[in-house]
């Protein structure tokens, strides 16, 4: 693979899932938020193992894409339940810092298995064990979390024009951004700018659209909270640094400049 169809591995799976996480969480809200996980986690597990088969980089990415769909799914689904069966308290706050611990936690234990498997066994192996560990979670989640039922609010609609606008818009300026290192022209590429520009303004009309539906995706009310925009910024930088620096530069940089085997990276 060229460097920026290598870069596709982990943009992939962030891009699906950043674009479609604001209609996930409202399809959660609106068909039950036990379903959407498990439904979630079970499409999770059939891609997971899909890419471990994988015999092209095409089908590979399209796998990792649909991974990231069902993350959008997921994790909403999944803060909901827990917002739902924990009320205010230091046991609620326990509980959402032990999930929001699980992002490290995992992606430190991920890059130690997938470097063993790497070298030991196959890459293939890290997406099969992947599968089998969501099909699982699957399970277990049918079988050990209450059912909520479905909200049968009327104001509560799905914004299909919010949920296009965002989602096209993310996926065209992260597609400019991920993909101009390697464009014929770099940045001067007609298409970078293109994509560049027109997810901008999908983006802009994303918003101005919040300020007038009824039932948004988004409610432009949240951005009011004291220090949330603040915060929101922070986490951004942060998972920017954590996911693309740590995570995808330095594996490449110790990979391709010191020739270092997978388990040493």
């Amino acid at each position: 693979m060229s460097q920026g169809e290598t870069a596709w591995i982990s943009t992939a799976i962030s891009l699906s899932s950043g674009s479609f996480l604001l209609l996930g969480g409202r399809l959660a809200d609106l068909y039950g938020r036990k379903i959407m996980l498990v439904g979630s986690y079970t499409l999770a597990a059939i891609w997971s193992i899909v890419a471990g088969f994988a015999r092209n980089k095409y089908l590979f990415f399209v796998s990792r894409g649909m991974q990231g769909l069902a993350a959008a799914g997921a994790v909403p689904a999944a803060l909901g339940i827990l917002g739902a069966n924990y009320g205010p308290g230091k046991r609620k706050n326990k509980v959402f810092a032990s999930f929001s611990a699980g992002n490290p936690i995992g992606a430190a234990f991920g890059l130690v298995l997938g470097g063993l498997l790497t070298s030991y066994a196959s890459w293939r192996w890290m997406m099969w064990i992947i599968g089998i560990f969501q099909a699982l979670t699957a399970v277990g989640a049918f079988l050990i979390i209450p059912y909520d039922p479905r909200r049968r609010d009327p104001e509560q609609r799905i914004d299909f024009a919010g949920a296009f606008l965002v989602t096209s818009g993310l996926i065209l300026f992260c597609f400019g951004l991920t993909d101009a290192e390697v464009a014929p022209d770099k940045w001067k590429t007609w298409y970078i700018i293109f994509c560049l520009i027109l997810g901008l303004v999908l983006i802009g009309l994303f918003i101005f659209i919040e300020s007038r539906v009824k039932s948004p995706l988004m409610p432009l009310s949240i951005w009011r909270v004291p220090q949330f925009g603040k915060l929101m910024f922070c986490f951004g930088l942060g998972f920017g640094a954590f996911g693309g620096s740590i995570i995808y530069g330095y594996s490449l940089y110790y990979q391709q400049i010191y020739q270092a085997s997978p388990i040493t990276v």
